[in-house]
């Protein structure tokens, strides 16, 4: 076992697996009234990016210590068309839901993770939806070995979207950004940073994300969100059932 320290000093304790797909990932179990798990994608491992990036410790700990059990997954490459990060989410997935109480998966990524988070959802019958952290989008092409624009049509889903985009990003224009979140059906939520880089929108990720869930998923706190206790995706009105 592990753990992340946490801000206010709760460690968030985290056990190594090896996943059914052979990616090494980090999982925390959740409180016992959990009904989410949620996914953490790193940026590109060509360019050093893992696990521990702090990003990616940022959403880990922003849905783990409300509850939520999360998944921190080393994707197994750094080179690859986009299949063997995908299966490695569906292997996260299938883990997070052998928990007795998950039935619901959010995926976030970062960088290079965030587009993987993004078509990952088309395979993911228990999605809730995705969030994407400074998507590279004008060098997809080159990450995914010529096979960008095949992984970004596997985005347009209508479970709810998060896009956070810094404005100075050196991957990705606004006018790329735009231009793509207008392809995307509704709900979506795009969030600006203004003067951002794309190696440091670390600090507004969680009141992003927290923004996010109260306009998409009808929550007032992260709290709520674990338990379930959201409007569903396939009924504006309902939530799932209580434990």
């Amino acid at each position: 076992p592990s753990s992340i320290p946490a801000m206010d000093g709760r460690p968030l304790r985290e056990e190594a697996v090896r996943l059914s797909s052979g990616a090494s990932c980090r999982i925390a179990r959740g409180s016992p009234e959990a009904r989410v798990g949620v996914i953490a994608l790193h940026p590109w491992s060509a360019l050093g990016g893992s696990m521990h990036d702090p990003h990616v410790i940022t959403v880990t700990r922003f849905f783990g210590h409300a509850g939520c059990a999360t998944a921190r997954v080393q994707f197994r490459t750094g080179f690859s068309c986009g299949g063997s990060p995908l299966e490695d989410v569906e292997s996260a997935a299938r883990a997070l839901l052998e928990i007795p109480t998950i039935e619901r998966i959010l995926v976030v990524g970062y960088s290079y993770g965030s587009i993987v988070a993004m078509a990952s959802v088309e395979s993911l019958p228990e999605a809730l939806g995705w969030a994407s952290i400074a998507p590279p989008l004008d060098y997809a092409w080159a990450l995914f070995l010529f096979n960008g624009r095949a992984m970004l049509d596997r985005t347009r889903t209508t479970l709810p979207k998060l896009l956070i985009h810094p404005t100075r990003d050196q991957f990705c224009s606004t006018s790329s950004f735009d231009a793509y979140v207008d392809t995307l059906p509704e709900p979506k939520l795009a969030v600006k940073i203004r003067d951002a880089i794309h190696f440091n929108v670390v600090n507004h990720i969680p009141d992003a994300l927290l923004q996010w869930l109260q306009a998409d998923f009808g929550v007032a706190t992260v709290e709520a969100f674990a338990r379930g206790q959201f409007r569903a995706f396939d009924s504006p009105s309902a939530a799932l059932p209580s434990a």
